[in-house]
């Protein structure tokens, strides 16, 4: 019996010592026991949720998706084309740029992001020396790169002169330094000039003197080339008004009832009728 016990004790330290070691194994009292292998146990792999992904074709808008914040971009690199897709709120959806397709109230800066590409944006041009006729504009065209290009361009948006002589003091937009027309009058055809004063942008019509007494109005006639207003005030002869009249006058360009003479009665005191001017009157 005491050999027996002995026996024993020495099995149990050898187990001891493998136990001891970094191997481990399951100890047994028959030494004949197969040692089994090496594991890695459950869940060697990370058991933790897999980061959210960009999916390799577009999603459909409004299915569900995971990673909420994730955007995604399929397609050309213009943003305004091909907007990004974003997952919210469980969903995708396409988040468009909020300049897209957008004018801005004022110039942009040039080389800042634009879209869709070919947007033309137009504003009112800075002053700049340019003639009269020239209408000038700012324009931001957005560029096959998706940014801002900038541009000053003019155009002549006078007007030609027009088919008819046209009333004086009428609104005008003309280029020309002077319009001519040919008009009836009664000494014939005689050229009439009609000028657009760009500052006022009203015409100024010079008639021929034929013409000067079919003007009515005294700040017309005085302005009317070859005509002048009359106004003898005190001295003026019985029946005569103040009007317009060729600045010379010649019995050939009155009418056949009448002739040059002064518009003046002599016999009002202070009167000198020498000086007056010469008018058609009554013969």
């Amino acid at each position: 019996m005491r050999a027996l016990r002995g026996k024993l004790r020495l099995h149990v330290s050898a187990c001891a010592a493998i136990a001891a070691s970094s191997v481990v194994v399951a100890c047994s009292d028959d030494p004949t026991a197969a040692t089994p292998p090496v594991g890695t146990g459950a869940g060697g792999a990370d058991s933790g949720a897999p980061a959210a992904v960009c999916p390799d074709q577009p999603p459909k808008l409004g299915s569900a998706c995971s990673g909420d914040g994730l955007t995604c971009t399929f397609g050309p690199e213009n943003a305004c084309e091909v907007a990004p897709i974003a997952c919210l709120g469980g969903t995708w959806s396409q988040q468009s740029p909020s300049y897209c397709g957008v004018c801005a109230s004022t110039l942009p800066l040039g080389g800042s992001a634009c879209g869709p590409v070919g947007l033309k944006c137009i504003y009112p041009g800075q002053p700049m020396e340019h003639l009269a006729c020239d209408a000038y504009e700012d324009q931001a065209i957005c560029s096959a790169d998706g940014a801002w290009t900038l541009g000053t361009f003019t155009e002549n948006v006078c007007d030609p002169c027009p088919d008819s002589l046209p009333t004086h003091g009428g609104p005008c937009l003309v280029g020309d330094p002077k319009c001519s027309y040919m008009v009836d009058t009664p000494c014939g055809l005689r050229e009439a000039d009609a000028m657009c004063d760009l500052d006022t942008g009203t015409w100024v019509v010079a008639l021929p003197p034929c013409l000067c007494g079919a003007i009515a109005d005294a700040s017309v006639c005085a302005i009317a080339s070859g005509c002048k207003w009359i106004d003898p005030g005190p001295c003026a002869p019985a029946g005569f008004v103040p009007s317009c009249h060729p600045v010379q006058c010649i019995d050939e360009l009155c009418d056949p009832s009448t002739s040059c003479h002064a518009p003046c009665d002599a016999s009002v005191a202070g009167c000198d009728c020498a000086t007056a001017p010469l008018t058609c009157l009554p013969r």
